[in-house]
């Protein structure tokens, strides 16, 4: 689960900071209240980042794809404003 450090003492902890990380999952660091900054493992980095996909990659896999397009497509719409 998150566990929450304040700034100072994740930097004076910061094995501990990783060891929990590596453990129980990401860790969050604040600043003056504020949450600036997360310690996750390296394994659940990769994952996030074979997650992310590209904007076209998600309308490409879109099942509205093989829509054929209405009388009210954006490029209709645009040229009515003008």
């Amino acid at each position: 689960m998150f566990e929450h450090w304040q700034f100072q003492e994740a930097k004076n902890k910061l094995s501990e900071v990783v060891n929990l990380a590596l453990k129980k999952g990401a860790q969050i660091i604040t600043r003056r209240g504020e949450e600036v900054a997360v310690v996750l493992s390296y394994s659940d980095y990769q994952k996030l980042q074979k997650s992310r996909s590209s904007l076209s990659d998600f309308f490409q896999s879109s099942p509205l794809k093989e829509m054929p397009p209405s009388s009210s497509t954006l490029a209709q719409v645009i040229r009515e404003e003008r």
